[in-house]
C-alpha cells in the first residue's frame, strides 16, 4: 500500500515521527510520536496547503512516497462514533483517541478521515510499531504549489 506526504526537504525522510511528538496534531497528543499521511497525493496536497500561509506556500516542498505492508490486520479504521467533534477545528477532541491508539501499539496505521475532505482518507502512522522496520520512504519530488491556490483575492 502507498501512501503520501507533502513536507520540507529536511523531513522527507525522516522517520521517527518528532514533529507530532514535539508539536502535536490532529489525532496525537506531544509527547507521542506519529506520521501523518494521505491516501492520495491530491489530498496530501489539501492537508499541506490548508497548514501554510502565503509566503511558506511558495518554498519547494518534498513529495514523500510511503510504501506500507499490505497485511491488513495492521491497520484499523477510526471508530467516530467514540471521538465526538473529531472534526472541530480546536480544540481536538480526537487527541485522546488517537493516544490511546498510538500507545496501544497494536496497529501500525488508522485510517482516519480528513477534516478538508470527510470522505478522504488520512492515515495516522505509528513509528514505535514492531512492523515499522518494513516501511520505506521515498522522496518522489519536488513538490510545489501552483500559485493560483495561494494568491490572495482582490
Amino acid at each position: 500500500m502507498i501512501v503520501y506526504r507533502i513536507t520540507s526537504p529536511q523531513y522527507a525522510l525522516e522517520r521517527s515521527g518528532i514533529g507530532a511528538r514535539e508539536n502535536g496534531g490532529r489525532w496525537n497528543g506531544v509527547g507521542l510520536s506519529a506520521i501523518y499521511a494521505a491516501s492520495t497525493i491530491e489530498l496530501s496536497a489539501l492537508e499541506k496547503l490548508v497548514h501554510l500561509n502565503t509566503q511558506s506556500a511558495a518554498i519547494t516542498l518534498s513529495l514523500v512516497e510511503i510504501s506500507l505492508p499490505d497485511k491488513k490486520s495492521l491497520y484499523r479504521y477510526a471508530n467516530l462514533d467514540q471521538v465526538p467533534d473529531w472534526n472541530a477545528l480546536y480544540p481536538y477532541s480526537s487527541v485522546s483517541y488517537g493516544n490511546q491508539f498510538l500507545q496501544q501499539n497494536e496497529f501500525l496505521g488508522m485510517f482516519v478521515p480528513s477534516v478538508i475532505v470527510p470522505e478522504s482518507l488520512n492515515i495516522l502512522l505509528n513509528p514505535n510499531h514492531r512492523e515499522w522496520h518494513k516501511v520505506s520512504f521515498n522522496v518522489k519530488r519536488p513538490f510545489q504549489f501552483d500559485m493560483r491556490l495561494i494568491q490572495t483575492q482582490n
